[in-house]
């Protein structure tokens, strides 16, 4: 195998844990090459940034870029063994995979499915899938005993996907790394790679570009995922939350207000201003100059909270937050992953587009992760892994009733046996009732 030096560059920060690479598996009769279109698509070298060009996509190694890593001492019989069925696979740690990833020292693998690798993946590997669902799979074409390593979504990938070395790669080992595709990117990029706008669909070939990463590999992923949004600063979900109602009670559901009015109905000095961002990108304030006001979905929330109706107040909140940029692709990227806060922060910071090297950056986002949870658009696992919540739009009781009426009846009589019903319909808690008014001559 070519020994190039690589830096590459995808959307991975720290290969997955799959035993999977149906890459190697059995194929009969095949020629030299991979089919014709197998590797990456040329569309996303014309967009990869500042990213050397793939000169081989089939190969599954990234192009050679200067800064080769010093050689180091790596014993792979020291790996930890998966045995699925009957193959024992090594599973990696992620800074061994990485260094063997820019040494050119082993051909790279992406065992999920298509729609996954199209979003993100390692620069240079190939799509191999676990599930051996495609006839598309450069990997059996390659020479056998060179290293190949394996990743996917995640360590419970082990069981479900399984690495069988093809007839071609009698001697190659499939090297798993240790932590999770979306774990590794987030851990070690600053921007995500697995969510986009709609995260069922891949973008399209040409919204897709390189993003830098942080010390490990780098991610592709659609414009729209790296983008600032302003979040909560420095406060506690609590004090966010009594800033909130504290426009309320300084009138701003009425009329234009100020921070300082904000301030002395709280007794918060330092913390207002610094939230405005925030609430005027989820949509709780409009903010002209020095002047704020609530939004009238804004003014439901903080009166929920002014007034002490949690119930309320979480309902708004996550009405809210739901129709977030954040929020939708965070949510997209926890389908099916649930992920720990340590893991989570980094991909997060990297969504909102904040250093989470920056203290208050950090009690920001563990505010918004606090908040999130609070409304109910994330959960978390027994083990207190984040994942997405239950958002739904409120139901609709139809509220119908039947009346018989004369044509000569008082209306605001009408008006007043119709606001008796409703109230009594609320306290009921009906569902439905069928309308029918017939109005006799």
């Amino acid at each position: 195998m070519d020994r190039r030096d690589y830096l590459a560059a995808l959307s991975v920060a720290g290969l997955a844990g799959l035993t999977g690479c149906s890459a190697l598996s059995d194929h009969s009769g095949i020629g030299d090459d991979p089919p014709e279109g197998c590797g990456v698509p040329a569309s996303f070298a014309a967009n990869r940034g500042d990213l050397p060009a793939d000169d081989d996509p089939t190969d599954g190694i990234p192009p050679a870029v200067s800064e080769t890593p010093p050689a180091r001492d790596v014993d792979p019989g020291s790996f930890p063994v998966a045995t699925v069925d009957g193959t024992d696979v090594r599973l990696a740690p992620v800074d061994v995979a990485h260094y063997w990833w820019r040494r050119g020292a082993a051909r790279f693998a992406d065992a999920r499915g298509r729609d996954a690798y199209d979003r993100a993946h390692v620069y240079g590997a190939v799509n191999s899938p676990a599930s051996g669902s495609t006839d598309c799979d450069p990997a059996p074409y390659w020479p056998g005993g060179d290293r190949i390593v394996c990743y996917g979504g995640g360590e419970r990938h082990l069981g479900p996907r399984r690495p069988r070395p093809s007839s071609r790669t009698t001697t190659t080992r499939c090297t798993p790394s240790t932590a999770g595709f979306s774990r590794g990117v987030e851990a070690a990029t600053r921007s995500p790679a697995r969510a986009s706008s709609d995260p069922r669909r891949p973008p399209p070939p040409s919204d897709v570009r390189a993003a830098p990463a942080r010390g490990l590999f780098a991610v592709h992923g659609p414009p729209s995922l790296v983008s600032d949004h302003p979040i909560p600063k420095g406060v506690s979900r609590e004090t966010l939350c009594t800033v909130v109602a504290g426009w309320y009670a300084a009138g701003a559901s009425e009329g234009a207000t100020q921070t300082s009015a904000v301030e002395d109905a709280t007794g918060i000095s330092d913390a207002v201003s610094r939230q405005t961002a925030f609430l005027a990108d989820v949509g709780v304030l409009d903010v002209d100059g020095r002047d704020h006001r609530l939004t009238e979905r804004g003014a439901d929330l903080a009166a929920a909270l002014a007034n002490d109706r949690q119930a309320d107040a979480r309902a708004a909140f996550r009405d809210l937050l739901a129709e977030w940029a954040p929020t939708r692709r965070v949510r997209a990227l926890l389908d099916g992953e649930p992920m720990s806060a340590t893991d989570l922060l980094p991909v997060l910071a990297g969504l909102a587009g904040h250093d989470p090297d920056r203290e208050r950056v950090r009690v920001g986002l563990r505010t918004l992760l606090d908040l999130w949870t609070w409304a109910g658009v994330l959960d978390r696992t027994d083990r207190g892994a984040y994942l997405p919540g239950r958002v739904e739009a409120a139901s609709q009781s139809s509220v119908a009733v039947g009346l018989e009426l004369t044509i000569d009846v008082d209306p605001d009589d009408v008006e007043n046996l119709v606001r008796a019903i409703q109230r009594g319909l609320a306290e009921d808690d009906l569902s439905t009732v069928e309308a029918d008014l017939d109005f006799d001559e």
